[in-house]
């Protein structure tokens, strides 16, 4: 019975170096070969901050990368927790909450600006990703540049002029 027990406990032994062997050796591939697979993804993620207000296909986002539409897609997630499509969609409503909320551009201008080709898909998605349709938003965005009112003590408080300038 002791030697059986002994067998076994070699075995785990051995077992568990092996496993801290393949370990290492894994992490040391990874660390080597890390860099060298989000570079597609990071060249892919630079294309589309670059034309993100034409229309842009994975079909030919993965050319200009030299990868599969699929592998493309897959690694792109992995690097970035999302698909180039939904980078795409979030790198355009967010240029759109840009615009609203600083020009008086007209929200079909703002669509077409931002690369989408339908104003409701535009109105649907940004809805979705803000919780607030896009001329909600501007007016939301707008009520919050009006200046506010500071109270004279807090003025004399901090030493802030408590005129207008014009």
């Amino acid at each position: 019975m002791r030697e059986i027990i002994s067998i076994h406990h070699l075995l785990c032994n051995h077992y568990l170096q092996n496993r801290d062997i393949v370990g290492c050796i894994f992490t040391l591939f990874h660390e080597k070969f890390a860099v060298h697979y989000q570079e597609p993804a990071q060249l892919a993620r630079r294309l589309l901050d670059r034309s993100y207000t034409t229309p842009v296909t994975i079909a030919h986002l993965s050319r200009q990368v030299a990868l599969s539409p699929y592998y493309l897609i897959r690694l792109f997630r992995r690097v970035y927790k999302q698909t180039p499509h939904q980078y795409l969609i979030q790198l355009r409503i967010t240029k759109a909450k840009e615009l609203l909320s600083h020009s008086d551009v007209s929200i079909t201008e703002i669509c077409a600006e931002v690369g989408f080709e339908s104003l409701g898909s535009f109105s649907a998605l940004f809805r979705k990703s803000v919780g607030l349709s896009p001329s909600a938003y501007r007016r939301s965005s707008q009520t919050m540049r009006q200046s506010v009112y500071i109270p004279l003590c807090a003025c004399l408080q901090h030493g802030i002029d408590d005129t207008l300038k014009q």
